[in-house]
């Protein structure tokens, strides 16, 4: 006999990634056929629902622990709530391009003033007593922060925030739309923003 969805929801919440798969698998195609009715034709030629699922089941996969009602009825709005929020974050950062951000229409002078600018993006303290020392600090616990996340993740802010790449660029290089690599880098400051405070603690770096 099958097992039931929410025997894999249970088993899923417990790490098992193959129990986490077959939910995917099972519940998925609903969830992108929403997605593909919200999409719209204005910005489906720079990006599609299979842009807004890859993201979405990464992010489902690092998320499972934390579902707040764990049935399958609940699994399944929360599965919604994640695609319609990478939706939404792939528009906006869409927009903000065509409107760029003041802080971005001057690129960084040099790669400490890169680490700073992603470091204050993320929610640390940039006061310091020296700036030279702070940096160097905060240097690395940028680079021991980004080893914890999702490769897809860490290269994005990488790329973008400490290298400089466009957009246009880093999307060809990793084989994806301008859409999807906009939502990476919206969940990649998420999780980094979770992951700063014990880093940072490491460290003894303050936080505001």
């Amino acid at each position: 006999m099958t097992p039931s969805d929410d025997t894999f929801l249970r088993l899923a919440t417990q790490g098992d990634r193959d129990a986490m798969t077959e939910l995917l698998a099972r519940h998925g195609p609903a969830v992108r056929q929403t997605v593909s009715n919200e999409l719209g034709s204005r910005f489906r030629t720079i990006f599609d629902e299979d842009d807004v699922m890859q993201v979405t089941y990464l992010e489902a996969f690092l998320r499972i622990v934390e579902l707040q009602t764990p049935n399958t009825a609940g699994f399944v709005a929360w599965l919604h709530q994640i695609a319609r929020c990478n939706l939404r974050d792939a528009i906006k950062g869409l927009t903000r391009q065509k409107r760029p951000d003041p802080r971005r229409q001057v690129r960084p002078a040099s790669p400490d003033d890169s680490v700073m600018t992603l470091f204050e993006m993320v929610g640390g303290d940039s006061n310091s007593p020296s700036r030279v020392a702070g940096t160097a600090e905060r240097t690395a616990i940028l680079v021991a922060a980004l080893a914890q996340l999702p490769r897809d993740y860490a290269t994005v802010l990488r790329e973008y925030d400490l290298e400089s790449k466009s957009i246009d660029e880093i999307a060809t290089r990793m084989g994806r739309s301008t859409g999807a690599v906009f939502m990476l880098r919206a969940r990649a400051i998420e999780r980094l923003r979770e992951i700063l405070p014990s880093v940072s603690a490491l460290y003894g770096a303050s936080r505001p």
